[in-house]
């Protein structure tokens, strides 16, 4: 379903009318929500009557110049439940059945008269028992992002407007196109650009219409920009057996389990390679786990609902002995399911910081919704069909690499090349997550150069990495052993939840994996002594907070970076000499539209 929703301010001319027809027959909504519209129902017939929808309310008080009008098709089927001068509240039922709550709101423009659009919307949400969404003008920001003005937003009316959204359970469902949906049309610098107009549902909503979008339009008849909604459910479907195994921790909830496992362990194993008989019985268990635990996954909710409604009318009964009885066992019962949701919605929503007993099945239900919306791929775009490569990397990278000196003492050397023993191994898989796997000065002129790194561990050349780690003093074999580690990984693609392909890379870092941080630490210091190179031979000087305070010249995170030199032609030269050196040798690409520059304020238009 396709709803339009416009605050038009007047419709009683035929310039305004003719650019609103011209909007639906290119959109072609279902729904129409219009706001402002200064007219009553004998307006709207009057100038409005080529408008073909054939179900319509008009609310329009005799001496106000507001004025809501919600049209909608026959095929759609919608009961309004009430209105007011600032909302219309309807109930829609879809094809399939699903009942959900339309709110079209229209929030007071006075700053004085906030408190009334905040006090109506907690007050409908006493009407709405199922999925909501509400859609219209609130006259509000959430963020400050979302007014561009020389005066600066109200901070109160934003937590006052985000307090009602999050007592309502509702939240923004976000946007496409242009950032702001009204301009006060004023030269500069009176000019003001917010988005008021956006829509905001419950998470069941958001569960339901999966791949929905709100699109901001274009248009020179108000000073408020139409917005779309488009609903989408996604039909998208994978059976569990094409989507890969994945282990489920609700399963251990379960006293079989460990039994499921043992028998997938014992299955296998025989006289070959220690290593490789351990692969065939995790596959193994894997195969077990999954066939034992297909039917135990995703939460029974209409047992669910079945349980807290047998809760219901127990305690409205009379207190007998088999009631108690029947109460503690349902009550029981109830419990294990609600743990048991908690759980999976716990693991699905990749949030590893709250605890299961934290109650949180809304939050993480919200999270595994989000995530299942930003992974779906619809379609790649190729702009230029030509496929990226490397090359050209070597011929620079012993220029690089002199100005990185050796610090692994021979101590350090010793305890890098003994044998691991089984704590360390133990300590190391015990550091992951319960539910994860390996993955994937004298006031001079300065300026400080702020560097966004682009996908920094995928670009990581595995010659740069290797010569590093010769130049810093590790021994052969640990150095061999890592580079082991970095280059025998292979990836699939996972499209919808299914795998596809083998692909073998031939640079980067593994994401996720505990060893790459360290591994990228360690490339990183190949820039740092370049720039500490240029530093020594008095090519760039740092900045200093303090006449005997050390100088810094550079801090390095893991995507940006911090530079600081004089704001001389030389020193950026030699800056921009040492970025093309880096780039070239460890495969490093910076991105100049993220980065900016900054100067000292002594620091004159000419310099």
């Amino acid at each position: 379903m396709r709803l339009l929703c416009w605050n038009y301010q007047g419709l009683g001319n035929p310039w305004t009318v003719r650019s609103l027809q011209k909007l639906l027959k290119d959109q072609a909504p279902m729904v129409c929500f219009l706001m402002e519209t200064r007219l009553n129902k004998a307006g709207f017939e009057k100038h409005c009557r080529e408008i073909k929808f054939p179900n319509k309310l008009i609310v329009k008080k005799h001496d106000s110049r507001g004025g809501l009008a919600l049209l909608w098709k026959r095929d759609v089927s919608m009961d309004v439940i009430n209105f007011t001068e600032n909302h219309i509240l309807a109930r829609v039922v879809e094809e399939d059945g699903f009942v959900w709550f339309l709110t079209c709101f229209y929030g007071w423009p006075e700053s004085s008269q906030k408190a009334k659009s905040w006090a109506l919307l907690s007050h409908l949400s006493s009407f709405v028992d199922g999925p909501w969404l509400c859609i219209g003008d609130f006259n509000a920001i959430l963020h400050s992002t979302e007014k561009l003005s020389h005066r600066p937003p109200s901070y109160k009316q934003m937590d006052e407007f985000r307090e009602v959204l999050e007592q309502c359970s509702l939240s923004d469902l976000g946007f496409l196109g242009y950032p702001f949906t009204w301009n006060n049309k004023r030269l500069r610098p009176a000019n003001t650009k917010e988005r008021l107009d956006r829509a905001v549902a419950t998470v069941d909503w958001r569960a339901k219409f999966l791949k929905s979008t709100v699109t901001h339009l274009s248009s020179h008849a108000s000073d408020h920009l139409p917005i779309i909604l488009q609903t989408k459910t996604s039909k998208y479907r994978l059976s569990r057996s094409s989507m890969g195994f994945k282990f489920e921790e609700a399963w251990l909830l379960w006293e079989d389990c460990k039994a499921v496992v043992q028998e997938g362990w014992n299955k296998m194993g025989g006289t070959g390679p220690a290593l490789a008989n351990v692969k065939e019985r995790i596959v193994e268990c894997g195969r077990e786990l999954h066939a034992w635990g297909a039917s135990k996954t995703h939460p029974d909710t209409e047992k669910i609902k079945v349980l807290q409604r047998r809760i219901e009318v127990l305690n409205m009964a009379e207190c007998t002995e088999e009631n108690k009885a029947e109460f503690l066992m349902a009550n029981k019962e109830l419990d294990d399911l609600l743990l048991k949701q908690e759980i999976f919605w716990a693991q699905r929503s990749r949030i590893s910081w709250l605890k299961h007993e934290d109650k949180n099945t809304k939050l993480f239900h919200a999270k595994a919704s989000q995530r299942r919306r930003r992974n779906f791929i619809q379609g790649i775009k190729n702009h230029d069909d030509n496929m990226g490569g490397g090359g050209g990397r070597d011929s620079r990278l012993e220029e690089c690499l002199v100005a990185v000196h050796p610090k692994v003492s021979p101590d350090m050397r010793d305890i890098l090349s003994s044998d691991y023993s089984s704590e360390e191994i133990k300590a190391a898989l015990f550091q992951m997550g319960p539910t994860k796997t390996f993955g994937p000065d004298g006031r001079r002129c300065s300026l400080v150069l702020k560097l966004d790194v682009s996908k920094a561990y995928d670009r990581v050349e595995w010659a740069f990495l290797k010569g590093i780690m010769t130049k810093l003093g590790f021994p052969e074999m640990w150095i061999e052993r890592v580079m082991c580690c970095v280059t025998t990984a292979s990836f699939s693609i996972r499209i919808n939840g299914k795998s596809y392909g083998n692909i073998i890379p031939s640079r980067g870092l593994r994401q996720g994996d505990p060893l790459s941080p360290y591994l990228f630490l360690l490339c990183a210091n190949g820039f740092s002594s370049l720039l500490a190179k240029a530093e020594a031979k008095n090519k760039l000087h740092g900045v200093s907070i303090c006449r005997r305070a050390p100088s810094i010249s550079h801090l390095l995170f893991i995507d940006d970076s911090l530079l600081f030199c004089q704001a001389t032609h030389d020193e950026v030269q030699e800056i921009a000499d040492i970025l093309q050196l880096y780039a070239l040798s460890s495969g490093q690409l910076i991105n100049f539209e993220k980065s900016s520059v900054y100067f000292s304020s002594n620091t004159d238009g000419g310099q």
